[in-house]
């Protein structure tokens, strides 16, 4: 017994030798604003802070912030998301969005300048779109293009398909049911209790199930 209260104050002893206190960021040690809304890492390590006022990028040592000086579109911006090539997107209510790489910023809009207000972000290899006020948005080379699937357009009866699953389905949750979206294949995921519904952007079951189940 006396072995054994030996042994769990010796790990004791180690883990708290090696225990890390927590370390508090706030303005007076450089943020811009106390007020954060998400933070990212970037593939060089350095940390980055969405904030009200800017964007806020932590070496280790020192803050530097990006405003709408250095080419930010909102200093309100509050997503962040880094994609699979090493660029840190960010978002916010502007009509521009776009990502920082090598502390240089680019930006990207619609063709018709409309102002976006993304939620949800949807990233693959190739692609990389986001859910907003205006529906689904992907970014191509040079502008913010408009996703067919889900937009202002056809909203109506893209909830009209998705009330007629639901109904189909069997499916009455008062929240309605959550629906994963994967832009690669370009397919959506609904989710049941106890089972996934996989259907492609014409709300029809995909091929390769298809052959599966026959």
């Amino acid at each position: 017994m006396i072995k054994k209260l030996i042994i769990v104050f010796l790990l004791g002893s180690w883990a708290t030798s090696f225990a890390q206190e927590p370390i508090r960021f706030t303005t007076k040690q450089g943020l811009p604003t106390n007020h954060i809304y998400d933070i990212a890492e970037d593939e060089n390590g350095f940390m980055w802070f969405a904030t009200k006022q800017g964007l806020v990028k932590y070496d280790g040592d020192n803050f530097k912030t990006f405003t709408i000086q250095d080419g930010l579109p909102n200093n309100d911006t509050w997503l962040l998301e880094l994609d699979y090539k090493g660029r840190l997107w960010f978002f916010s209510k502007s009509a521009y969005q776009g990502y920082i790489k090598n502390d240089s910023i680019y930006t990207f809009a619609t063709k018709d300048k409309e102002v976006l207000s993304p939620r949800f972000i949807y990233k693959t290899n190739q692609n990389f779109s986001f859910f907003g006020n205006l529906g689904i948005q992907t970014f191509n080379e040079d502008e913010i293009v408009t996703n067919k699937l889900f937009n202002t357009d056809n909203q109506l009866t893209f909830y009209k398909k998705i009330y007629n699953i639901q109904k189909d389905k069997g499916f009455t949750l008062p929240n309605g049911m959550p629906i994963l979206y994967n832009p690669e294949v370009n397919e959506m995921v609904f989710l049941q209790k106890e089972k996934l519904l996989i259907y492609d952007t014409n709300f029809a079951v995909p091929h390769f199930l298809k052959k599966k189940f026959q």
